[in-house]
């Protein structure tokens, strides 16, 4: 997700739940406009209802070198079901109409790739 100024975060549905999500890392990286950044994200769900999940984005950096954010301890179920499905979802706004772009604005996603 970015925030003003390009500041971003990764942003979670995770458990305890919350109404809006949980933002982790905010700041740690920061976009910026007209240029292209790689992202990658790697998630670890955590075992039954322990809180040992883990999530590592990197930006712009190479997958051999430290991760650029990393959150442990996250709970992302409460038994051991696995994933199956990936949902991915974009949009600009939040949970009201103050969140609303006054003009127009883009994103391309390009060299989308998920593993398993």
């Amino acid at each position: 997700m970015w925030r003003a100024g390009g500041s971003a975060e990764a942003y979670a549905y995770i458990l305890p739940a919350r109404a809006y999500g949980t933002e982790l890392g905010l700041g740690t990286w920061t976009f910026t406009t007209g240029q292209w950044h790689r992202i990658a994200e790697e998630l670890t769900l955590n075992s039954g209802s322990d809180g040992n999940g883990v999530l590592r984005v990197w930006y712009d950096a190479e997958l051999t070198s430290p991760p650029t954010f990393e959150a442990k301890g996250l709970t992302f179920r409460h038994d051991a079901t696995g994933a199956t499905t990936l949902f991915f979802s974009t949009f600009f706004g939040g949970h009201d109409a103050s969140w609303a772009t006054p003009v127009d604005t883009f994103i391309d996603f390009a060299e989308f790739v998920v593993c398993r």
